[in-house]
């Protein structure tokens, strides 16, 4: 599987077995890591009960750019790119 067959899919949100080949893991691996934390994944994550789901756009822009932080200072935000 590809970034690309990813953006195909035709759902907005992805399970753990559609990234996992991507990330080159195994999909329990990243459900066990999203129940526990889920910030170390990098990505963001949807946890209900024991269903891990992720958001297709906040996953596809992990793959092209990394991790992002954003920071709020006073009235404006500034963005900072993190390598993954």
């Amino acid at each position: 599987m590809t970034i690309g067959d990813v953006e195909i899919i035709d759902k907005i949100m992805l399970t753990c077995a559609d990234v996992a080949p991507l990330l080159g893991f195994d999909a329990n691996s990243i459900r066990l890591q999203a129940r526990e934390d889920p910030s170390l994944l990098g990505f963001p994550v949807v946890v209900a009960g024991t269903r891990v789901q992720i958001p297709k756009e906040g996953f596809l822009h992990f793959m092209r750019y990394g991790r992002t932080v954003i920071i709020q200072q006073a009235d404006e935000l500034r963005f900072e790119g993190r390598g993954a």
